[in-house]
């Protein structure tokens, strides 16, 4: 025996849980404009940012340049499970679109 005890006492009314897994694993499909859907199996304790992160990389792209919408609503904060992801529900991906200044030239 090493001496260190594998199984530390917990205090009433905590649960024993591993802090090293992830979490449930889902699969989403998400559906760019561009019609090419892709499926990412994702943990429902991965955040926003960090997901948008991983459909930006796979559309070799900006997080910037891409919105991520479920039911019309832009997730933005959270993790996954909070924006309530279930497994195989659709994530649509939109371009942002940014208004630039628009130059002219005036003729007398």
């Amino acid at each position: 025996s090493s001496g260190i005890n594998a199984e530390w006492p917990l205090r009433p009314g905590f649960e024993s849980r591993n802090i090293f897994t992830m979490g449930e694993t889902v699969k989403v499909i998400v559906c760019p404009l561009s019609g090419e859907e892709f499926e990412l199996n994702v943990s429902l304790d991965m955040r926003v940012e960090n997901f948008k992160q991983k459909v930006a990389d796979k559309l070799r792209t900006d997080t910037d340049n891409i919105r991520i919408l479920l039911k019309d609503k832009e997730l933005k904060f959270g993790n996954l499970k909070e924006n309530k992801i279930s497994n195989e529900c659709s994530i649509s991906v939109l371009p942002v679109m940014r208004a630039g200044l628009v130059g002219y030239v005036t003729t007398k």
